[in-house]
């Protein structure tokens, strides 16, 4: 039988903690559509409207569901409520209709490790030379 064996893929400890602080940040935007909303009452309701997005929009737009997730992050949009009318009474039945939509995330791709760290020393310089003529 031929077996296949996979090569575990590994992370740098910097690029895992991204990942996993972008993930972070994708599952609370997930939570605030519960918690700040009507419209979903669990997490796994919040959950399942995204993911159901997130398949629309990759099959309309003909791209891996890998990308699209690291390119974006769910945002919801303002309620829209409705009250049911029957016989000129409001009912309590009241119907919310909120829109999920995939905000793009943007990446920086200009200031390397190298800006920010030029930065760093250019600010130590000055804090330096401030401490070394307080006296003035």
């Amino acid at each position: 039988m031929n077996e296949m064996h996979y090569k575990n893929y590994k992370l740098s400890f910097p690029d895992s903690k991204k990942l996993l602080d972008e993930s972070v940040k994708k599952y609370d935007a997930i939570k605030r559509l519960v918690y700040e909303n009507f419209a979903y009452e669990t997490v796994d309701q919040a959950t399942k409207a995204v993911n159901e997005l997130l398949y629309k929009t990759a099959k309309e737009k003909n791209i891996s569901l890998y990308d699209l997730c690291f390119r974006t992050i769910p945002e919801y949009g303002t309620p829209e409520i409705e009250f049911k009318n029957e016989n000129g009474l409001i009912k309590q039945d009241i119907v919310i209709n909120q829109e999920v939509r995939l905000i793009p995330v943007e990446f920086d791709l200009t200031h390397d490790g190298g800006y920010w760290k030029g930065k760093y020393f250019a600010l130590k310089a000055k804090i330096r030379e401030l401490i070394e003529n307080k006296d003035e």
